[in-house]
Formats: C-alpha cells, structure tokens, sequence
C-alpha cells in the first residue's frame, strides 16, 4: 500500500495514524469517529428560505440527509469538504435547498 501512496507523500507514520484515528471496535460499541453537523432554517411567511450551517461536524463518509422538523416537504442537498485535519475531514461544506441554484 506505500508503494501506491508514497508519490502522494504518506509515510508510514501518517497512515498508521489515520488508520488508528478512524479505527473502531464495532463489537464494542464503537463506530467511526464522527460529530454531527447543526444547522438551522430561516423561515419567512412559512416558508423555509434557507439553511445556516452552525456546526460542520466531521466524519461523515458521505453527506448526511438533511430534515426540517416541521416542514417534511423540505429538501435539501449537502456538500462534504475533505482535509488531512482529522477534526474537520469530512465537514458539512454546504446545505442548500433543493430546486435552488
């Protein structure tokens, strides 16, 4: 696996260290080491008009789904932003509602 990720400049010690930060022990209870994002909606009129991202959590493998309590007819897309900052990989980058640009 190092012949394949040397040119990209992991080391040894770099993945042994990522390796050890998102290892879990399933039988033990444990999962990915993950924080949830918070958000909240702007309502004007009723109207859900959008979303503000208060805290990006990190960990997500992909973007999690995204629900309005309240508004069940809501959707909405998120983007994920990826870094070699174990405490931001993986972080909401965006929520937008769905059908706007």
């Amino acid at each position: 696996m190092l012949d394949t990720l040397a040119p990209y400049g992991v080391i040894n010690d770099r993945l042994d260290e990522v390796s050890n930060f998102y290892r879990d022990n399933a039988s033990r209870g444990e999962c990915w080491r993950h924080n949830r994002a918070t958000a909240y909606a702007t309502v004007r009129n009723g109207v859900v008009t959008g979303i503000t991202v208060t805290d990006a959590g990190y960990g997500y493998s992909s973007p999690p789904a995204i629900s309005v309590p309240g508004f069940p007819e809501v959707t909405a897309k998120s983007t994920l932003s990826w870094s070699t900052d174990f405490m931001k990989n993986g972080a909401l980058k965006e929520v937008r509602l769905a059908g706007n640009p």
